[in-house]
Protein backbone atom coordinates (compact mmCIF):
# COMPACT_ATOMS: atom_id res chain seq x y z
CA UNK A 1 0.00 0.00 0.00
CA UNK A 2 1.15 3.65 -0.84
CA UNK A 3 0.22 7.08 0.19
CA UNK A 4 1.50 8.54 -2.46
CA UNK A 5 -1.20 7.48 -5.43
CA UNK A 6 -0.10 9.78 -7.86
CA UNK A 7 0.91 7.23 -11.55
CA UNK A 8 4.41 7.44 -10.89
CA UNK A 9 4.21 5.90 -7.15
CA UNK A 10 1.96 3.34 -8.15
CA UNK A 11 3.78 2.51 -11.22
CA UNK A 12 6.73 2.05 -8.69
CA UNK A 13 4.45 0.39 -6.32
CA UNK A 14 3.53 -2.17 -8.31
CA UNK A 15 6.93 -2.93 -10.07
CA UNK A 16 8.98 -3.39 -6.75
CA UNK A 17 6.11 -4.17 -4.25
CA UNK A 18 4.29 -7.41 -3.73
CA UNK A 19 1.20 -6.35 -5.62
CA UNK A 20 2.69 -6.60 -9.10
CA UNK A 21 4.04 -9.71 -8.93
CA UNK A 22 2.45 -12.44 -11.45
CA UNK A 23 -0.15 -14.75 -9.71
CA UNK A 24 1.09 -17.83 -11.76
CA UNK A 25 4.94 -17.32 -10.94
CA UNK A 26 5.19 -15.91 -7.25
CA UNK A 27 4.85 -18.03 -4.37
CA UNK A 28 1.64 -17.27 -2.58
CA UNK A 29 -0.36 -20.49 -2.24
CA UNK A 30 -2.93 -18.86 -0.40
CA UNK A 31 -6.26 -20.94 -1.05
CA UNK A 32 -8.65 -19.61 -2.90
CA UNK A 33 -11.89 -22.62 -2.81
CA UNK A 34 -12.16 -25.27 -0.26
CA UNK A 35 -14.28 -27.65 0.41
CA UNK A 36 -14.83 -29.45 3.93
CA UNK A 37 -16.83 -32.30 4.78
CA UNK A 38 -17.32 -32.73 8.76
CA UNK A 39 -18.78 -34.89 11.20
CA UNK A 40 -19.86 -34.38 14.74
CA UNK A 41 -20.89 -36.93 17.55
CA UNK A 42 -24.25 -38.25 17.38
CA UNK A 43 -24.18 -38.12 13.50
CA UNK A 44 -24.62 -34.86 12.49
CA UNK A 45 -22.65 -33.56 9.35
CA UNK A 46 -21.95 -30.14 8.08
CA UNK A 47 -19.83 -28.76 5.14
CA UNK A 48 -18.03 -26.00 5.04
CA UNK A 49 -17.04 -24.25 1.28
CA UNK A 50 -14.42 -21.13 1.10
CA UNK A 51 -14.57 -19.61 -2.37
CA UNK A 52 -12.48 -15.56 -2.49
CA UNK A 53 -14.55 -15.42 -6.04
CA UNK A 54 -18.04 -13.83 -5.03
CA UNK A 55 -19.61 -11.32 -6.46
CA UNK A 56 -20.31 -10.04 -2.93
CA UNK A 57 -17.72 -7.27 -2.19
CA UNK A 58 -17.64 -8.67 1.59
CA UNK A 59 -17.91 -11.82 4.16
CA UNK A 60 -20.67 -13.37 4.33
CA UNK A 61 -21.89 -16.45 5.94
CA UNK A 62 -24.67 -19.22 5.39
CA UNK A 63 -25.76 -22.28 7.64
CA UNK A 64 -28.71 -24.42 6.57
CA UNK A 65 -30.37 -26.75 8.64
CA UNK A 66 -33.44 -28.91 8.97
CA UNK A 67 -35.90 -26.68 10.26
CA UNK A 68 -34.26 -23.46 9.07
CA UNK A 69 -31.29 -21.00 7.90
CA UNK A 70 -28.82 -18.34 9.35
CA UNK A 71 -27.33 -15.67 6.80
CA UNK A 72 -24.70 -13.31 7.80
CA UNK A 73 -23.53 -10.20 6.33
CA UNK A 74 -22.45 -8.05 9.40
CA UNK A 75 -26.16 -8.54 10.98
CA UNK A 76 -27.82 -12.33 11.68
CA UNK A 77 -31.04 -12.93 9.61
CA UNK A 78 -33.13 -16.48 10.95
CA UNK A 79 -35.57 -18.16 7.73
CA UNK A 80 -37.67 -20.43 9.81
CA UNK A 81 -38.85 -22.96 7.15
CA UNK A 82 -41.60 -24.46 8.91
CA UNK A 83 -43.21 -21.05 10.04
CA UNK A 84 -42.12 -19.51 6.53
CA UNK A 85 -41.21 -16.13 9.07
CA UNK A 86 -37.69 -14.48 8.73
CA UNK A 87 -36.58 -12.71 11.63
CA UNK A 88 -33.42 -10.59 12.63
CA UNK A 89 -31.14 -11.99 15.10
CA UNK A 90 -28.70 -10.63 17.53
CA UNK A 91 -25.65 -12.54 17.75
CA UNK A 92 -25.78 -12.05 21.83
CA UNK A 93 -28.56 -14.05 21.80
CA UNK A 94 -27.31 -17.08 20.23
CA UNK A 95 -24.70 -17.37 22.37
CA UNK A 96 -26.12 -17.28 25.24
CA UNK A 97 -29.14 -19.61 24.47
Amino acid sequence: MVEDVSAGALDEALRDGPYGRCVYACDNDVVDHQVVALEFPGATTATFTMTAFSKSANRSTRLFGTRGELTGDGGCRYDDHGERAKSDVSSRSLLFQ
